[in-house]
């Protein structure tokens, strides 16, 4: 089905049936409209009495009652548990629309069917963005918003647009356009007739604002060669990670498309990580991907350094020799260093592969079989998310270890990068 849903509060809730006309008006019209207002904006659920007759006289359009006041996030949000598998439209009570933007939003859908559609053309940080006045959405794609939409977000982020656009990045989805730019070409009513001549944009104050609550920050940085390797950079978003994040993509960028996922640091491995399997899940992934960290940017390490030359030179240098190994259908990571250990989590038996460092690049078999469990102990990702995957190691021998005592033998860790 499609639904179309919108919100509105008192001063533009008589804008809605003019609008919605536009939206019942439309070469393919929606199955269902719903309207998600707030009881408290509208005591007694109380309305305008020819938006009341307009409702009753629309067997398609309905109203959605809700307790609180989520303003803006209310638009759509409120309706994706009852209706998980369904296109949502969702569109604004200000704007007059032509006649043809859902089949154009449909038709991108077709060829898109696991992206999020964009009205717009707006981008951020190399991503397209949300459009607040008409966008075509999926409860997938904003997996764990009820945990965001708080008061604290609601009263530092009034903005949808760059909310909805950094959730379905980090659940791995990324919005795609219609070919028209549809903003700039609407017609807008007068702001004394009730209506806003604005057109939403990106406001630098909100985005940093969003992205303090939030807790992440996805960055594209792809080039128009899609067949270079794929490299997710975890970074730590203190002055310390950004820093080290800067200077490994001196020599990142030149060889591979870069996502940059930055975030506090409380959880360091598994907001990266995460990110890397929702992409994985989400999209055609036909080429490696390299997973890479900003160590350091929390604990400095002596070691830290060390570990950011072992990268540059194996991954930098050496690219093309990974490339190489992970040229089978086999299920396979390389790693500077591999070997075994158990797993550290309570109640979990048995001896698995790792990767020391963190530093891996696997190859699209082996993509879709890591599996991210949700801790903060940082080891865990290198001791339980390669089951099934051969994991090779590449610079010295494999470190290999004994399950009954747990001693490293034949393993040269001092070895000068």
């Amino acid at each position: 089905m499609l639904i179309a849903s919108c919100t509105s509060y008192p001063p533009r809730i008589s804008n809605l049936p003019k609008v919605i006309d536009t939206i019942l008006g439309q070469t393919v019209q929606p199955d269902e409209v719903i309207i998600n207002l707030s009881r408290d904006e509208f005591p007694a659920e109380q309305l305008p009495q020819d938006v009341a007759e307009y409702i009753k006289s629309h067997e398609k359009v309905s109203v959605n009652w809700l307790d609180g006041n989520w303003k803006v996030y209310k638009k759509f949000l409120p309706i994706l548990k009852d209706h998980p598998d369904d296109l949502i439209l969702s569109f604004d009570d200000d704007t007059i629309y032509p006649e043809g933007i859902i089949a154009d939003l449909l038709s991108v859908h077709e060829q898109y069917p696991d992206a999020p559609i964009a009205s717009n053309h707006y981008w951020m940080d190399g991503l397209k963005c949300h459009c607040g006045e008409c966008s075509l959405t999926q409860a997938k794609h904003f997996e764990g918003w009820e945990q965001y939409v708080n008061e604290e977000m609601i009263a530092k982020c009034p903005a949808d647009d760059l909310f909805y656009t950094n959730l379905a990045a980090v659940n791995g989805y990324f919005y795609k356009c219609t070919a028209t730019n549809y903003p700039r070409v609407w017609e807008k009513y007068e702001e004394k007739e009730g209506y806003s001549k604005s057109i939403p944009g990106i406001n630098k104050n909100t985005e940093k604002e969003l992205f303090n609550v939030f807790g992440r920050h996805i960055k594209m940085m792809f080039t128009e060669d899609l067949t270079k390797p794929i490299c997710v950079l975890n970074v730590v978003a203190n002055p310390r990670g950004l820093g080290i994040a800067d200077d490994m993509l001196k020599w990142i960028q030149p060889q591979y498309n870069v996502f940059v996922v930055e975030h506090d640091g409380t959880k360091f491995e598994y907001y990266g990580l995460k990110f890397l399997q929702n992409y994985v899940a989400h999209n055609d992934v036909r080429v490696p991907i390299l997973y890479l960290h900003t160590k350091g940017a929390v604990r400095v390490r002596a070691c830290s350094p060390k570990v950011h030359n072992l990268w540059k030179f194996e991954f930098g240098r050496n690219m093309n020799k990974y490339l190489s190994i992970l040229d089978t259908d086999k299920p396979t990571i390389g790693t500077p260093y591999a070997g075994y250990a158990k797993d550290p989590r309570p109640g979990y038996e048995g001896v698995y592969p790792v990767s020391w460092y963190n530093g891996w690049m696997a190859n699209p078999a082996a993509l879709k079989l890591i599996d991210v469990p949700l801790s903060n102990d940082r080891y865990v990702y290198e001791t339980c998310i390669y089951k099934g995957i051969e994991v090779i190691g590449t610079r010295v021998k494999d470190i290999w270890w004994e399950p009954e005592s747990m001693k490293v033998k034949d393993a040269d860790l001092n070895t000068n990068f």
